[in-house]
C-alpha cells in the first residue's frame, strides 16, 4: 500500500488515471461506459454510487480498479481513515490518496511505478504504508523491544538445528563438562543417525556453533586436566614446564580430539532462539517488517513467544522444542486471555497433545457462549513440525491479506454502479430527445 495526503480533494482522478497507459486497464470507469452505451445515455449524465459502506469508516470521495497482468491496483480519495497508520501525519488535510496492489507478488513493482505516477500528476509523495496494531504499538511502548534482523550466521545455524539430529548432537555436547569428546558424539544420537556423527560434527564447526579443543586426560584418574586449542598450544605448554596433575609431562599424556560449543551455538540454543530466528525469517520473507515482530524469552528456559503485527492484526506464537502438552495448554491459554490476539498460533518441533487439543476446542465452545468471553474467538492454529512452517505461515497472511482486499473492494465497488436519481435522469435526458427529434422528422 501507498498513501499521501491531499490539501485538496482531487477532481480529475479519471483523467490521470487515462494518463498512465495501457499498462493498467480501467475496471470501474469501463463499467459504467458500458452501462451508458447499453442505455443509449452520455455517460457524463451517469453518476457513480459512491455512498459509503456501512460497515467500515471509511467515506470515499472518487476509486478507480486498475486491472494489470499482475492483480489489481485499488486508487482511492478517502475522507477518513480505516485503521492507524503506520505514520500518522502531523498535519491536516481534506482528503487521503491511497493505493492498494492486490494479486501476485509481481503487483508490488507495478504498484511502485503507479505510486510514483500518481505522486507526479497530484504533486505529492506516496509513501509505503500498511496498517498497525494499537495492542502491538502498546506493547512496544510498555518496553518489548522489536526484533533486528538476523545475521547470517545466526539464520545459518538456525537452519542446520532444525536437523533434529544435528540439535541432539549439539544439546549433548552443551550438556558435556568440559566438553564432548569426538569418540563420545555418536553416543549422544539416536541409532539410526550414529553413521552421520562425523559429517554433523564437520557441519556444526563449519558453521560456527561448535569449535574444536584438544583435551589432556590423565593417565592416573582419567580426569581432564587440561584443554587447548590445539597440538601446537599443548606443546608449547609442555615446552614451557607445565605438567599434568599427577607430574607427569603433558604431551606423555592421552591426548582427544574435543568439541565444545561457540558463543553463537550457546546464544541458537539458549532457550531455543534458533526456532525464533526461523520464525522471524519466514515471516520476513512474507513481506512483513522486522520491526513489526516481538521476542519475548526466558533465558535458560524453553518459553519462547514472539507477537507480530501482521496488517494491523495481532498473532501470538508459541514456539515448543518439544511436545505441546496440557499443561503448556494451561499457560498459553492464560496468555491469549490477556493479550486477545486476533491469531494465536502453536508452533512445535514435535506435536500437540491431543489433550491439549481437546483442552482448546473446549474452551474455545466456552468462549463463543459467553457474551464478554476473554481472549480470541479465532480456532487455534497448530504448526506441528518446521517442515510445514512456511507454507502455514503462507496461509496465515494469505487469509489476513484476503481480508484486507475484501474490506477495500467492499468500499470503492459501488463505483461501479450509477445512482437511481442520475439512471432516471438519463432515461428523461434520452426521452427528451428522442420525443425532440421525432418532432423534427
Amino acid at each position: 500500500m501507498y498513501r499521501c495526503e491531499l490539501q485538496t480533494t482531487p477532481t480529475d482522478l479519471a483523467a490521470a488515471i487515462v494518463e498512465m497507459g495501457g499498462s493498467y486497464t480501467s475496471v470501474l470507469g469501463r463499467s459504467l461506459e458500458a452501462q451508458a452505451d447499453a442505455l443509449g445515455v452520455s455517460r457524463d449524465l451517469l453518476k457513480p454510487n459512491s455512498s459509503p459502506d456501512p460497515y467500515t469508516d471509511v467515506r470515499i470521495a472518487d476509486a478507480e480498479i486498475l486491472a494489470t497482468s499482475e492483480g489489481v491496483i485499488v486508487v482511492s480519495v478517502e475522507q477518513s481513515r480505516q485503521r492507524a497508520a503506520s505514520a500518522a501525519s502531523t498535519t491536516s488535510s481534506s482528503s487521503t490518496l491511497t493505493l492498494y496492489g492486490i494479486g501476485t507478488p509481481g503487483i508490488g513493482r507495478l504498484l511502485t511505478d503507479a505510486a510514483a505516477f500518481l505522486s507526479e500528476q497530484f504533486k505529492c509523495e506516496l509513501r509505503p504504508w500498511r496498517y498497525e496494531s494499537e495492542y502491538f504499538k502498546e506493547l512496544v511502548g510498555n518496553g518489548m523491544t522489536p526484533t533486528t534482523k538476523p545475521t547470517v550466521a545466526e539464520v545459518d545455524g538456525a537452519s542446520l538445528l532444525a536437523d533434529s539430529a544435528v540439535r541432539r548432537a549439539a544439546l549433548g555436547i552443551a550438556a558435556s563438562a568440559g566438553g564432548l569428546l569426538v569418540g563420545d558424539l555418536a553416543k549422544q544420537l539416536d541409532p539410526p543417525d550414529r553413521q552421520r556423527a562425523d559429517d554433523i560434527r564437520a557441519e556444526l564447526e563449519a558453521r560456527g556453533l561448535v569449535k574444536a579443543e584438544f583435551v589432556v586426560i590423565c593417565s592416573r584418574n582419567a580426569s581432564q586436566v587440561l584443554r587447548a586449542p590445539s597440538r601446537d598450544a599443548l606443546t608449547a605448554a609442555a615446552s614451557a614446564g607445565a605438567t599434568c596433575a599427577c607430574g607427569r609431562t603433558l604431551t606423555d599424556e592421552r591426548i582427544e580430539s574435543a568439541i565444545n560449543l561457540d558463543e553463537l551455538g550457546r546464544t541458537l540454543l539458549n532457550g531455543s532462539r534458533w526456532m525464533s530466528v526461523l520464525l522471524i525469517q519466514a515471516i520476513h520473507s512474507l513481506g512483513i517488517e522486522y520491526e513489526a515482530m516481538l521476542i519475548e524469552q526466558k533465558s535458560g528456559g524453553d518459553e519462547m513467544d514472539c507477537f507480530a503485527d501482521i496488517s494491523g492484526e495481532l498473532c501470538l506464537f508459541e514456539l515448543k522444542d518439544k511436545e505441546f502438552s496440557l499443561g503448556n495448554a494451561y499457560s498459553f491459554g492464560a496468555k491469549v486471555g490477556i493479550h486477545k490476539p486476533a491469531h494465536a498460533i502453536i508452533v512445535t518441533t514435535a506435536q500437540v497433545g491431543n489433550d491439549a487439543k481437546e483442552h482448546f476446542q473446549i474452551s474455545q465452545s466456552a468462549s463463543r457462549n459467553e457474551r464478554f468471553a476473554p481472549g480470541t474467538n479465532s480456532a487455534i492454529t497448530y504448526i506441528e513440525g518446521l517442515g510445514t512452517l512456511e507454507s502455514a505461515l503462507e496461509g496465515l497472511v494469505e487469509s489476513i491479506y484476503a481480508g484486507d482486499a475484501r474490506q477495500v473492494l467492499r468500499a470503492c465497488l459501488p463505483f461501479a454502479s450509477i445512482t437511481p436519481a442520475s439512471f432516471v435522469a438519463a432515461l428523461r435526458d434520452r426521452s427528451s430527445v428522442e420525443s425532440l427529434e421525432s418532432v423534427i422528422a
